[in-house]
């Protein structure tokens, strides 16, 4: 009886800890899944195949160090790092701005004004489709 138990206990440790042999797919809505390529499906940023990045031979930290306005607090300016996320359009365009931390006193609302006034994107590519695509980045204060 004792043989048996063990026998059986390390049968289901073997099936437990042992490894697929067949690839599984994870249905995630990600790219490869063409039932979920849909026009509004937002993709992240690590999954597109083409990245977005800013048209033109302006570089998105120097626009926004040429276009933030430092808040001046009590004589000095303000240091520090401002976190945001949105969304890259089809057409290059950025909506859905989210702040998600900021130094405070307006830094935030003028990091939305910088990012709402810059120029066109090149879209995200998935394949040959061009897709909406999440983007998150840190913006340094100058």
């Amino acid at each position: 009886m004792k043989k048996l138990f063990f026998i059986l206990f390390l049968f289901s440790i073997s099936i437990s800890f042992g490894q697929s042999t067949k690839a599984e797919v994870i249905v995630c809505g990600c790219k490869g899944d063409p039932k979920y390529r849909d026009e509004n499906t937002i993709y992240s940023f690590g999954i597109v195949d083409v990245k977005p990045e800013i048209l033109g031979w302006v570089k998105k930290e120097q626009f926004i160090k040429d276009n933030f306005r430092t808040p001046i607090v009590n004589g000095e300016k303000i240091f520090g790092k401002i976190y945001v996320t949105f969304v890259i359009e089809k057409d290059g365009t950025i909506s859905n701005i989210n702040i998600l931390r900021d130094v405070g006193h307006g830094t935030g609302d003028e990091a939305k004004r910088v990012l709402e006034n810059m120029p066109r994107w090149n879209p995200a590519k998935i394949g040959d489709k061009i897709v909406r695509c999440n983007y998150a980045m840190p913006i340094t204060i100058p």
